[in-house]
């Protein structure tokens, strides 16, 4: 009994330890970390290339979409003005013939007729204008707003791709130097979701994989004197790697529906803006009319 306890410390010992040290194995992992971070950094480019693209697609059709919806409005008005105008002109021409007709008498009555109708034209007439002034300030103010939220959004999931591809490669290299081997996780198959649930959903992978992260880093603390984990610790590594790793292939492959479904939600606000804009317009204009 006491033969087999002395002998058990030298499977551990200083020349064990040295034996283990395989340089090719090393060299092999330093050249799989490089390859990594050239992947990473020629991705991180491309996002930014990605991103400047529909930058100045949608800054070109947003001036395009608002120079449209101006020129109409402008036509618009001015095609009510001159109808309005034409009324006056019409209503004056009445007046005038009316006023030939009658007495003395009548005049003074005409004359304050005509002057109650040109007060009240006017005012109408200024009453639409303003009102047609405050529809399109409130329009010019908000008409931005889908915009910005695009670019917020677009920004936000290049930084989540980018924190995707970070953490895997620390949990990687953190289970390198502990000397586990995580198995392979299974392609990512399950269905793509859509409208905002996608949102949800990659919100909820990029959180998942970046707290799982932390978690597995903070196991340092169980390491052994000779680098490793210990049993418990490295079990609850392989679990940890393989909730990151799913989060991870879950989240990138969200992030491009992501990106077409806020470009789509963005174009159907602006259309629905503009056409409240178009509508509140027309309104003023029938009232006008009135």
């Amino acid at each position: 009994m006491s033969t087999d306890t002395a002998s058990a410390p030298s499977a551990s010992s200083p020349e064990s330890a040295k034996a283990s040290y395989d340089r090719d194995q090393l060299r092999r992992q330093m050249d799989s970390l490089r390859r990594a971070a050239a992947t990473r950094a020629r991705l991180e480019k491309e996002i930014v290339d990605e991103h400047d693209r529909g930058i100045s697609a949608a800054r070109a059709e947003a001036t395009q979409a608002i120079k449209s919806t101006t020129d109409k409005h402008r036509q618009e008005i001015e095609a009510t003005r001159k109808e309005y105008e034409a009324v006056i002109r019409r209503l004056e021409s009445q007046a005038e013939a009316e006023q030939k007709k009658i007495d003395e008498q009548r005049k003074t009555k005409a004359s304050q007729y005509q002057r109650s109708c040109t007060e009240q034209s006017t005012k109408l007439r200024e009453d639409a204008e303003f009102e047609s002034g405050s529809v399109k300030e409130v329009f010019k103010e908000k008409r931005n707003d889908p915009q910005k939220l695009l670019a917020r959004a677009e920004k936000e999931h290049a930084l989540w791709s980018s924190q995707l591809d970070e953490v895997a490669a620390k949990a990687k290299e953190f289970l390198a130097k502990c000397g586990v081997k995580g198995a392979a996780v299974a392609t990512d198959d399950g269905p793509v979701p859509e409208g905002d649930e996608l949102l949800i959903q990659l919100k909820a992978a990029h959180e998942g994989a970046v707290l799982r992260t932390k978690e597995l880093l903070a196991l340092e603390s169980s390491k052994t004197i000779f680098g490793g984990l210990k049993k418990e610790a490295a079990q609850k590594a392989l679990d940890l790697w393989t909730a990151i790793e799913r989060d991870v292939t879950r989240g990138k492959r969200l992030l491009a529906p992501a990106a077409e479904w806020i470009k789509l939600r963005c174009g159907l606000q602006s259309k629905q803006m503009e056409a409240k804009a178009k509508q509140d317009l027309t309104d003023l204009d029938s009232k006008a009319k009135k």
